[in-house]
């Protein structure tokens, strides 16, 4: 037990303060699940990306592209695009990517976002 303590008082150091503020309610579900909206909320004020890069910050060295609503963007795009109002965010494999949006499968590796917004 005091060693899963340890864990979750480094986990909240690593991501800092402000997102530990909900009791430890913005850790990461799972290293690959989709991002939440209530652990994009506990970040407060964020881009798309920034959310991404704290709470699944493994994803980052895969995306390649990235889609809205269905709609392609930029990661550039994410860099500034605001987190309020995300419903979720997936991390899909190229052939999930091809299947949904009809993508050329760039690579086994390749991974794409799918962000969902609310309403």
């Amino acid at each position: 037990m005091r060693s899963f303590q340890t864990l979750v008082v480094i986990t909240c150091a690593a991501v800092g303060t402000a997102a530990c503020a909900t009791g430890g309610a913005s850790r990461p579900r799972s290293p690959s699940g989709p991002i939440t909206s209530a652990e994009i909320a506990a970040l407060g004020p964020a881009t798309v990306m920034d959310a991404v890069r704290v709470l699944r910050p493994a994803w980052m060295a895969r995306i390649v592209s990235a889609y809205v609503d269905d709609r392609e963007v930029s990661l550039d795009d994410l860099q500034v695009e605001p987190s309020e109002g995300v419903h979720e965010i997936r991390l899909l494999s190229a052939a999930e990517a091809t299947a949904r949006f009809g993508v050329l499968n760039r690579s086994s590796t390749a991974a794409y976002l799918w962000i969902r917004r609310s309403g």
